[in-house]
Order: structure tokens, then sequence, then C-alpha cells
């Protein structure tokens, strides 16, 4: 209780409270949260490319993106809750006429 009071005075929310661990690289972030049922991808830079996350949900082979490209105007863009958790997540810079570049794999469960 103590600790969400002091979040409260802080300006932070109970859902960034309860956020997880973060891919960062360049210009963005992956994020877990929602005790790791759901993840964000955050493009922090308006520089003309956009940003998006990698992720795996547990029980699933297959790897699953969520975009967030408008430069960091209008907040995150986040995925639906899935009833598994995830299994891990990150971040990457979409480039035109280059390779994407990658954040860290992280594995949050």
């Amino acid at each position: 209780m103590l600790a969400l009071a002091l979040l409260g005075s802080l300006g932070a929310s109970a859902a960034d409270a309860a956020a997880g661990l973060k891919s960062t690289l360049g210009g963005g972030y992956s994020q877990d949260y929602s005790a790791i049922h759901r993840v964000r991808a955050c493009d922090t830079a308006s520089d003309g490319h956009p940003v998006y996350a990698q992720y795996q949900v547990n029980g699933s082979g297959s790897t699953k993106v969520v975009y967030d490209d408008n430069g960091a105007n209008n907040g995150c863009e986040n995925t639906g809750a899935y009833s598994n958790q995830i299994y891990r997540h990150r971040i990457a810079v979409e480039y035109a006429a280059w390779p994407d570049t990658y954040g860290a794999w992280r594995y949050p469960s």
C-alpha cells in the first residue's frame, strides 16, 4: 500500500508499477506488462524510423509483432491480453533501405 501511495505521489500509475522488463534500442523500447500477459512497443524518437516489438507467447512457437510507427507521438502500441504469459520480447527499429536493428531478447517469465 505504501508503495502504491508513493508511486501515486510521484505521478506513476499502477500499470507502470506492474510493468516488467524492457528491451531498448535507439529510439524505442518493448516492455512486458499486465502480469506478463501483454507487450507494448514504444517509438520514442521522431526520426522517421518506426519501431516494432517481436514477441512469443508461452505455448506458441510463432513470433508475433506489434508496431508503433507514429514517431514518439500518441503513446505506445499494445498487444491484446493473452491467456498465457509472454515468453520473450525484443524491440526492433525498421529501416527502409537497410536491415532492421534489434535490441536484446528479454525473458520475463
